[in-house]
């Protein structure tokens, strides 16, 4: 007997091991036998425990084995909380502006070494050379290439594949989201005011209405007065009367009368207000943008949403393309939790993975994710949203796994902007201006900076012509930060009005090289 043999007699008899190995080299005609007969008990033994523990073990394979192909959501959350938090978003739009339109070397590093953990630790070898090209033209390695040099904006750019659709349903995810959550009435009146005065113009978006029937609400303590404009669920329309006996307001709408539950009604309509001080100032700048593109002015609150908001809209778009299996390899298992609780339309979509479903799978998409914004303070319901979603769109959709915290995020960032006084001031500005039908950058610039004593930012959003979109996009979104603008104002006081380098321009070269509306430095 060899020393496994040894070892494996003392330890089937515990603590009385050594002795039957002492017996069995002392008297082995009697003690193989009972050893022999021990070793066969055991043997049967172990073998029907094994069977046992096969079913459960292959069980729990079936259930994990998915998982166990996502390598990107152990450190997604984290990676994505910290890549999203005010402090990176702002420090990344400084660090332009300090480096010429370019980003710094701390900065392209930390980048650098993000994509490598994305990508895993064949990315140098893959994309080294690719990295070393984008060092040298000093743009960021997840940057959004512009259709054409034509729009391109030294700080920041971001393309949009569509606005129209994706811009929607972000908008419907927040407004669900505003309503879903713990504000208050004016609050919520106050959001809805900056959707239909400032963001859907802003955007070119249709306003986009969502109706939560249903709800217990409270009568308002403060009914909105007969005669004042409002914007609800139904339209535009004017109060005529509130009635205190069953809590509706009766509204007039341009195809007639009806009657409403508070909750319907979103938000009173601001007149715009005529300001001869916008007139002075138009009066003296000859410049104009384009009739594509829209110009504004605003704070870091505007900022901040502006880049949430592009990736809540990209984040609904990579969504849309694992969901017609162009985003990667679509890994289908259906696991009994997300299963469970699916309804009879997720399951058939669950269990097939033909493309041709793409535009119902991303629905059924929609329909977990508005789920989650819900109930996500309910336990679990987090978990179950990520089994359905990497059973729904594939093993690579780990980054729509934080798509509550973004959703909360932004509409903190909203909320901050509707509660800023000189924000809204900001907005009656645009609202001036945009009543034309064409925008002057420098009148625009030179009113707000008689409104503002802290950092300013420049967003212009361009819609991109049909024949420029060899990348796919329809739209682009350029950022700009200013900084004080009072204090340049003052400085150019000094040059009668003549704009510096910091200027936008909105000016389009055509292929024969005649100048049009090209976006550039002056």
């Amino acid at each position: 007997l060899g020393p496994i043999h040894i070892n494996s007699i003392a330890r089937i008899y515990g603590e009385h091991g050594q002795e039957m190995v002492n017996l069995l080299f002392k008297n082995p005609a009697k003690t193989i036998p009972v050893i022999l007969r021990r070793l066969r008990q055991k043997d049967l033994e172990w073998r029907t425990a094994r069977q046992i523990l096969m079913k459960r073990w292959k069980e729990q394979n079936e259930q994990n084995y998915y998982r166990s192909l996502d390598h990107r959501s152990s450190y997604w959350r984290q990676q994505d909380k910290k890549h999203t938090s005010t402090r990176a978003l702002v420090h990344e739009i400084k660090d332009r502006a300090a480096h010429g339109g370019h980003e710094g070397k701390q900065l392209l590093h930390a980048k650098k070494e993000k994509a490598k953990e994305e990508h895993g630790s064949f990315y140098e070898v893959t994309n080294g050379n690719w990295v070393k090209k984008l060092r040298g033209r000093g743009l960021a390695l997840h940057a959004i290439a512009a259709p054409t040099k034509t729009l391109f904006t030294p700080h920041l750019s971001f393309g949009y594949k569509s606005v129209s659709s994706f811009s929607r349903d972000a908008h419907r995810l927040l407004t669900f989201a505003t309503e879903k959550g713990t504000l208050g009435p004016n609050d919520r009146e106050r959001m809805h005011r900056m959707w239909r005065d400032f963001l859907n113009p802003f955007f070119n978006v249709p306003e986009g209405r969502v109706s939560l029937i249903g709800e217990d609400e409270d009568p308002p303590e403060d009914p909105i007065p007969p005669g004042v404009p409002v914007s609800t669920l139904y339209g535009e329309g004017t109060v005529v009367e509130y009635r205190p006996q069953d809590g509706f307001y009766k509204i007039q709408f341009a195809w007639g009368k009806g009657f409403l539950r508070p909750a319907a009604v979103l938000c009173s309509i601001m007149p715009v207000e005529e300001s001869s001080v916008t007139s002075c100032y138009r009066r003296a700048d000859t410049e104009t943008l384009s009739e594509r593109s829209q110009l504004m002015f605003g704070t870091q609150s505007l900022y901040l949403f502006l880049r949430l908001h592009h990736l809540l809209v990209e984040r609904l778009a990579k969504a849309r393309s694992y969901a017609e299996g162009r985003g990667g390899e679509v890994q289908v298992v259906t696991p009994g939790l997300a299963l469970g609780t699916a309804s009879p339309v997720e399951k058939r979509l669950l269990e097939d993975t033909r493309t041709e479903y793409g535009q119902e799978r991303y629905d059924a998409y929609l329909s977990i994710l508005y789920g989650l914004v819900d109930g996500h303070n309910a336990s679990g319901e987090n978990l179950r949203y990520e089994e359905k979603v990497r059973s729904l769109l594939g093993n690579d959709s780990c980054e729509l796994y934080t798509m509550d915290k973004l959703i909360n995020h932004t509409l903190k960032h909203l909320q901050a902007m509707s509660s800023d006084e000189t924000f809204s001031q900001m907005v009656q500005v645009y609202r001036r201006h945009a009543k034309t039908g064409v925008f002057k950058p420098t009148a625009f610039r030179q009113e707000i900076a008689t409104l503002s004593y802290d950092d300013v930012y420049a967003f212009q959003f361009c819609k991109v012509k049909d024949a420029r979109r060899k990348h796919g996009y329809e739209a682009i979104i350029h950022m700009e930060y200013f900084g004080l603008l009072s204090e340049m104002e003052e400085i150019h006081m000094g040059y009668n009005g003549v704009m510096n380098d910091a200027t936008m321009v909105d000016v389009d070269y055509d292929r024969d090289g005649g100048s049009s509306n090209k976006r550039q430095r002056r």
